[in-house]
Protein backbone atom coordinates (compact mmCIF):
# COMPACT_ATOMS: atom_id res chain seq x y z
CA UNK A 1 0.00 0.00 0.00
CA UNK A 2 2.85 2.33 0.78
CA UNK A 3 4.17 1.88 -2.76
CA UNK A 4 0.80 2.85 -4.18
CA UNK A 5 0.69 6.00 -2.10
CA UNK A 6 4.27 7.13 -2.60
CA UNK A 7 5.97 5.62 -5.67
CA UNK A 8 3.31 4.91 -8.26
CA UNK A 9 1.93 8.48 -8.46
CA UNK A 10 5.41 9.70 -9.41
CA UNK A 11 5.16 7.66 -12.62
CA UNK A 12 2.02 9.54 -13.63
CA UNK A 13 3.16 13.03 -12.70
CA UNK A 14 2.67 15.26 -15.71
CA UNK A 15 0.34 12.76 -17.37
CA UNK A 16 -2.59 12.88 -14.98
CA UNK A 17 -3.82 15.87 -12.99
CA UNK A 18 -2.76 15.76 -9.32
CA UNK A 19 -6.38 15.53 -8.12
CA UNK A 20 -6.86 12.38 -10.22
CA UNK A 21 -3.78 10.81 -8.64
CA UNK A 22 -5.16 11.64 -5.17
CA UNK A 23 -8.49 10.01 -6.08
CA UNK A 24 -6.62 6.94 -7.33
CA UNK A 25 -4.91 6.60 -3.94
CA UNK A 26 -8.27 6.74 -2.16
CA UNK A 27 -9.80 4.22 -4.58
CA UNK A 28 -6.86 1.87 -3.95
CA UNK A 29 -7.63 2.00 -0.24
CA UNK A 30 -11.34 1.44 -0.89
CA UNK A 31 -10.53 -1.50 -3.16
CA UNK A 32 -8.51 -3.14 -0.40
CA UNK A 33 -11.37 -2.87 2.09
CA UNK A 34 -13.91 -4.17 -0.43
CA UNK A 35 -11.60 -7.03 -1.44
CA UNK A 36 -11.21 -8.02 2.21
CA UNK A 37 -14.95 -7.70 2.84
CA UNK A 38 -15.90 -9.93 -0.09
CA UNK A 39 -13.28 -12.54 0.67
CA UNK A 40 -14.06 -12.50 4.39
CA UNK A 41 -17.60 -13.52 3.44
CA UNK A 42 -16.22 -16.34 1.27
CA UNK A 43 -13.99 -17.60 4.08
CA UNK A 44 -16.89 -17.34 6.54
CA UNK A 45 -19.32 -19.24 4.28
CA UNK A 46 -16.69 -21.91 3.64
CA UNK A 47 -15.80 -22.28 7.32
CA UNK A 48 -19.36 -22.46 8.63
CA UNK A 49 -20.52 -24.74 5.82
CA UNK A 50 -17.61 -27.10 6.43
CA UNK A 51 -18.32 -27.15 10.18
CA UNK A 52 -22.05 -27.77 9.73
CA UNK A 53 -22.08 -30.03 6.65
CA UNK A 54 -18.55 -31.25 5.96
CA UNK A 55 -15.86 -30.77 3.34
CA UNK A 56 -18.23 -31.60 0.48
CA UNK A 57 -20.74 -28.97 1.63
CA UNK A 58 -21.08 -27.50 -1.86
CA UNK A 59 -23.05 -30.58 -2.95
CA UNK A 60 -25.54 -30.02 -0.12
CA UNK A 61 -25.99 -26.26 0.09
CA UNK A 62 -29.11 -24.80 -1.47
CA UNK A 63 -27.76 -23.02 -4.55
CA UNK A 64 -30.02 -21.76 -7.33
CA UNK A 65 -29.67 -23.14 -10.84
CA UNK A 66 -28.71 -19.64 -12.06
CA UNK A 67 -25.79 -19.44 -9.63
CA UNK A 68 -24.60 -22.94 -10.52
CA UNK A 69 -24.83 -22.09 -14.23
CA UNK A 70 -22.82 -18.88 -13.70
CA UNK A 71 -20.12 -20.83 -11.90
CA UNK A 72 -19.97 -23.42 -14.68
CA UNK A 73 -19.78 -20.67 -17.32
CA UNK A 74 -16.96 -18.90 -15.52
CA UNK A 75 -15.00 -22.12 -15.09
CA UNK A 76 -15.37 -22.88 -18.81
CA UNK A 77 -14.16 -19.38 -19.66
CA UNK A 78 -11.09 -20.02 -17.53
CA UNK A 79 -10.38 -23.19 -19.49
CA UNK A 80 -10.38 -21.13 -22.69
CA UNK A 81 -8.07 -18.50 -21.19
CA UNK A 82 -5.38 -20.54 -19.48
CA UNK A 83 -3.00 -17.57 -19.48
CA UNK A 84 -5.12 -15.98 -16.71
CA UNK A 85 -4.89 -17.05 -13.09
CA UNK A 86 -7.77 -19.06 -11.66
CA UNK A 87 -10.32 -17.25 -9.52
CA UNK A 88 -9.90 -19.72 -6.70
CA UNK A 89 -10.02 -23.33 -5.68
CA UNK A 90 -13.65 -23.37 -4.54
CA UNK A 91 -16.95 -22.50 -6.16
CA UNK A 92 -17.40 -19.57 -3.79
CA UNK A 93 -14.65 -17.72 -5.66
CA UNK A 94 -16.72 -17.81 -8.83
CA UNK A 95 -19.60 -15.94 -7.23
CA UNK A 96 -20.12 -12.19 -7.14
CA UNK A 97 -20.72 -10.25 -3.95
CA UNK A 98 -24.51 -10.31 -4.37
CA UNK A 99 -24.34 -14.04 -5.02
CA UNK A 100 -22.66 -14.59 -1.67
CA UNK A 101 -25.65 -12.88 -0.08
CA UNK A 102 -27.93 -15.26 -1.98
CA UNK A 103 -26.00 -18.26 -0.64
CA UNK A 104 -26.43 -16.96 2.90
CA UNK A 105 -30.12 -16.26 2.27
CA UNK A 106 -30.86 -19.65 0.69
CA UNK A 107 -29.08 -21.41 3.55
CA UNK A 108 -30.24 -19.15 6.34
CA UNK A 109 -30.65 -22.08 8.73
CA UNK A 110 -26.86 -22.53 8.69
CA UNK A 111 -25.91 -18.84 9.00
CA UNK A 112 -28.71 -17.29 11.07
CA UNK A 113 -26.86 -17.57 14.38
CA UNK A 114 -24.21 -15.14 13.13
CA UNK A 115 -26.43 -12.18 12.23
CA UNK A 116 -29.20 -10.29 14.04
CA UNK A 117 -31.47 -11.03 11.06
CA UNK A 118 -31.27 -11.67 7.33
CA UNK A 119 -31.90 -8.02 6.48
CA UNK A 120 -28.77 -7.03 8.40
CA UNK A 121 -26.37 -8.95 6.15
CA UNK A 122 -28.26 -8.52 2.87
CA UNK A 123 -28.54 -4.75 3.34
CA UNK A 124 -24.84 -4.37 4.07
CA UNK A 125 -23.94 -6.45 1.02
CA UNK A 126 -26.30 -4.42 -1.15
CA UNK A 127 -24.89 -1.09 0.02
CA UNK A 128 -21.28 -2.21 -0.39
CA UNK A 129 -22.06 -3.60 -3.86
CA UNK A 130 -22.94 -0.13 -5.15
CA UNK A 131 -19.63 1.28 -3.94
CA UNK A 132 -17.76 -1.83 -5.08
CA UNK A 133 -19.04 -1.39 -8.63
CA UNK A 134 -17.94 2.26 -8.71
CA UNK A 135 -14.45 1.32 -7.55
CA UNK A 136 -14.21 -1.75 -9.82
CA UNK A 137 -15.16 0.31 -12.88
CA UNK A 138 -12.67 3.09 -12.14
CA UNK A 139 -15.20 5.54 -10.81
CA UNK A 140 -14.76 7.55 -7.66
CA UNK A 141 -16.60 7.40 -4.38
CA UNK A 142 -17.37 10.00 -1.78
CA UNK A 143 -15.86 10.15 1.68
CA UNK A 144 -19.25 9.00 3.00
CA UNK A 145 -19.14 5.96 0.69
CA UNK A 146 -15.64 5.14 1.89
CA UNK A 147 -16.67 5.47 5.54
CA UNK A 148 -19.79 3.35 4.95
CA UNK A 149 -17.78 0.51 3.42
CA UNK A 150 -15.30 0.58 6.27
CA UNK A 151 -18.02 0.62 8.94
CA UNK A 152 -20.04 -2.13 7.25
CA UNK A 153 -16.94 -4.28 7.02
CA UNK A 154 -16.19 -3.73 10.71
CA UNK A 155 -19.82 -4.58 11.59
CA UNK A 156 -19.68 -7.80 9.57
CA UNK A 157 -16.35 -8.82 11.09
CA UNK A 158 -17.79 -8.42 14.59
CA UNK A 159 -20.64 -10.72 13.65
CA UNK A 160 -18.72 -13.48 11.86
CA UNK A 161 -15.62 -13.61 14.07
CA UNK A 162 -17.20 -14.84 17.25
Amino acid sequence: MNTIVTEIPLKFAGILPPEMIEKAKKMAQAYMIIYCFENSLRVFIDKISTEKIGNDYWNYLKISRDLRDNIDRRKKEEQNNLFHALRGDKELYYLDLDDLGKVIQLNWDIFKNYFPDMTFILQKISEIRVTRNNVAHNGTISEDDFTRVLLHYKDILKQINR
